[in-house]
């Protein structure tokens, strides 16, 4: 989901040396002010479909259905439920972010070609920040395996993405745990269902690697007074993708960064990281789905704010003349 949509694809290479304990955050829920509640409120109910999980869609009598994923594998949340199982099984084929295989791959291209997530200029993360925001950042990386040296060369929206995931997160996915994605795929291959990715691991890595490098900084330097809290935003996240409310997620997202660094500088992070990781691989994903979905019977399993709000797919498909009614689970 906003900033934890992407680790799914970084995990795997992040997994030696790795000791994390379990995740153990709070949910800020229950420490929200009134204020703080209701502008959250307020903001997910003006959201176009940002309510509900499993949507089913049609036009000229052909169904499909959606379904938000979450990329955690404790079992509360990455266990499919039974209505979805249903639709899975008797697909003519699910539709993913990007598949298992596509992931390996880009495992195996990263390894062999490490620049991919080294800054390719030379660059020095060190002559960038400030003495105290690099001892704090390469300080945090130690839990994920990263050594001063390396975090030296990499590239900062690498960084960014990493270090806006707790390292417990990654720990529990290298150590055998399958996260609501890869079961749901699981499943189709078991039934026979093809399977089917929207994307490469190179359309996502192209999103950042093409900003500039000072955009870069600065949406590392911005991130900084979130990461460690990393662990509480997401447990508050995962209360809220349980309960069904996501956009109440993507409202408290915003509403945490503005907090933390301010209004502008908010908005130009959005524009920034989150655009990117939503609304432009929408617009990108739309143009595979729609004959798609034309045909019928297809699952689509994809992170859940994708769905919901003014660029989501599903407000993309309602202004392709597609009907969209939420199911229940």
């Amino acid at each position: 989901m906003r900033g934890k949509l992407f680790p799914v694809l970084i995990a795997g290479l992040l997994a030696p040396g790795l000791a994390a304990a379990a995740c153990d955050g709070r949910d800020l829920a229950a420490t929200w002010s009134e204020a703080f509640a209701a502008g959250i409120e307020a903001e997910a109910d003006a959201t176009p479909n940002g309510e509900g999980r499993f949507w089913e869609v049609e036009r000229d009598g052909a169904t499909s259905v959606l379904f938000g994923t979450i990329h955690l594998a404790d079992e509360e949340v990455a266990t499919p439920p039974p209505a979805l199982l249903d639709r899975v099984e008797s697909a003519r084929e699910l539709l993913v972010e990007v598949t298992l295989d596509e992931e390996k791959r880009m495992m195996r291209s990263i390894l062999l070609n490490p620049s991919r997530v080294i800054d390719p200029e030379g660059r020095l993360l060190s002559d960038a920040l400030n003495e105290g925001e690099f001892t704090e950042i390469t300080a945090l990386l130690k839990d994920y395996g990263i050594g001063v040296e390396i975090a030296e060369r990499m590239a900062p929206w690498y960084l960014v993405i990493t270090l806006s995931n707790p390292a417990c997160l990654i720990e529990d996915m290298a150590t055998g745990g399958t996260i609501l994605d890869r079961r749901i795929e699981a499943l189709a291959k078991q039934s026979e269902v093809p399977v089917g990715g929207l994307e490469s691991f190179e359309d996502v890595f192209d999103l950042f690697s093409t900003l500039s490098y000072e955009a870069q900084i600065e949406m590392l330097r911005a991130s900084l007074p979130t990461f460690a809290l990393a662990e509480d935003y997401l447990e508050t996240t995962r209360q809220l993708y349980l309960s069904g409310e996501i956009a109440a997620i993507q409202a408290f997202a915003g509403a945490v960064l503005e907090q933390d660094i301010g209004a502008d500088r908010a908005a130009e992070m959005e524009e920034a990281l989150f655009s990117r990781l939503l609304d432009t691989r929408n617009l990108r994903w739309i143009e595979t789905l729609e004959p798609k979905l034309a045909e019928g019977d297809r699952v689509v399993a994809v992170g859940a704010l994708h769905l919901g709000g003014e660029t989501g797919l599903l407000r993309l498909l309602e202004d392709r003349g597609v009907t969209v009614r939420r199911l229940p689970e």
